[in-house]
């Protein structure tokens, strides 16, 4: 069973890689063009019915380090001040 992957990643090309080389391994991958996108993009999903969930509705979130409007930093901490135990790589 693949996981369900978060990517914040400006670049369309190094989006598409990232895209095809872990759906090729069975993940789900869901792409945001920046930082901004990527904080929109998580917190739809824990609130998209109107109440919060507190489960990880992404096994992981991979942030690109620089991007434009929100560095992958301040992305991090935003994820991880709405769920701490959400696992993110950047």
């Amino acid at each position: 069973m693949g996981m369900r992957i978060l990517v914040a990643e400006d670049s369309p090309s190094f989006a598409l890689l990232y895209k095809n080389a872990l759906e090729k391994r069975g993940h789900t991958v869901i792409i945001s063009k920046d930082g901004n996108d990527c904080i929109y993009k998580y917190m739809d999903s824990i609130q998209g019915d109107g109440q919060v969930k507190t489960e990880n509705l992404y096994d992981l979130v991979i942030l690109d380090h620089q991007m434009p409007r929100m560095q992958g930093t301040d992305v991090a901490k935003e994820i991880l001040d709405l769920n701490p135990k959400q696992r993110i790589s950047l």
